[in-house]
């Protein structure tokens, strides 16, 4: 018997939160390079999410981090705000796997924008030439606003 730590709830406001606990969505372990999971919740307003990831997005935990945007996107939610700023690390294959979430969501007429992406984060992207590809958002008043610039 497997057990599924996976987490939907819905507000007062009729939001949908989805939420993992050290599984993706179809049960997969998210492995951190031997520290433990990541953590990956999404707060749906269909079309818009905010995606909340916490930990470091590298090749062990890449490929969770696309099936969670990648269904995010494919479930309705194609304005994708991704609230970075509990990640302490990303590499190449987490940048890949953005650039793949962002164009997905323009592709169903959407977007996909950083929230609180650390400095060394931002200095990456313009060094890639990823910051208009990978926007950040800004906070207004609570809820993050997805595809707005900063």
């Amino acid at each position: 018997m497997t057990t599924r730590s996976w987490i939907m709830v819905i507000t007062a406001a009729g939001r949908k939160i989805f939420g993992t606990r050290g599984l993706d969505l179809a049960g997969h372990p998210l492995m951190k390079a031997g520290r433990g999971p990541i953590t990956m919740t999404a707060v749906s307003d269909p079309p818009t999410a905010t995606v909340v990831l916490d930990g470091e997005i590298d090749i062990a935990t890449a490929p969770a981090i696309r099936r969670f945007l990648l269904a995010a996107i494919s479930g309705g939610d194609v304005h994708l705000a991704v609230d970075m700023s509990g990640v302490t690390f990303i590499g190449a294959a987490g940048i890949g796997v953005l650039v793949a979430a962002a164009n997905r969501a323009r592709q169903a007429g959407g977007g996909l924008s950083l929230v609180a992406p650390s400095r060394q984060v931002r200095r990456l992207l313009g060094v890639l030439r990823l910051d208009a590809i990978l926007p950040a958002a800004q906070r207004i008043g609570g809820p993050f606003v997805a595809g707005s610039a900063v």
